[in-house]
């Protein structure tokens, strides 16, 4: 059964160039915003099957640039409308940009909740900033467990797809997310070795890190 993917009173939510770009600061001391989307969006989308739950695990990869190396918080753009929705925000450093795969060692982790409407975007700030130098991979990651079937909390943008946004759930359907097991992550529009094709189309989900340089 093909997942069905939401395309429903999807519009334009202002952005910029699909790549990872320096920005005037949109959050206090923020410098770099590293992003793949272009702010235009066609679809939202879940990490399940058909109508399952399941933890959804997302992220997207970026190499570090000069002037951003201190990354600050997390910008995600709500799929959904959500109240005090418990999600965990993570930095893991990584090998490539393309292949999670390579290796993803966690090394910052943000317990929060999120409340917005769908289409709004929220900032989470990491616990504790995390440090890296020009050219280090890093792997930015947003988990929310327990989502229903009929939820489709992320959205995405199919324009140019840019190959590293990523998705993954749990080691079979319905089964808890562990943060440090990656081997699963896959790539929009991939096929995943526990939900199958089709979970969401090729393309960049809305999730952009602030980073500002290491003070």
């Amino acid at each position: 059964m093909r997942h069905t993917l939401q395309r429903d009173g999807i519009g334009i939510i202002k952005g910029t160039a699909v790549c990872a770009l320096i920005l005037g600061a949109s959050i206090a001391s923020a410098q770099v915003v590293y992003q793949w989307d272009s702010g235009v969006f066609s679809e939202r989308f879940n990490n399940s099957e058909t109508t399952e739950t399941e933890d959804n695990w997302v992220a997207n990869a970026f190499a570090v640039v000069d002037g951003g190396t201190e990354l600050l918080s997390i910008d995600y753009i709500l799929g959904e409308n959500f109240t005090d929705r418990p999600v965990t925000a993570v930095i893991y450093q990584g090998v490539d940009i393309s292949d999670p795969s390579a290796g993803l060692t966690r090394i910052q982790t943000t317990d929060t909740t999120i409340t917005g409407l769908r289409g709004a975007v929220v900032t989470i700030t990491l616990d504790t900033p995390v440090d890296l130098n020009v050219g280090d991979v890093f792997y930015a990651a947003l988990l929310i467990r327990g989502v229903t079937g009929d939820l489709f909390p992320f959205f995405n943008d199919t324009i140019q797809p840019q190959g590293h946004s990523f998705f993954d759930v749990g080691p079979e359907q319905g089964a808890p997310y562990d943060l440090d097991v990656t081997d699963n992550a896959t790539v929009n529009g991939g096929t995943h070795p526990v939900v199958g094709p089709n979970v969401q189309s090729a393309g960049n989900t809305a999730l952009r890190v602030n980073a500002s340089a290491t003070p």
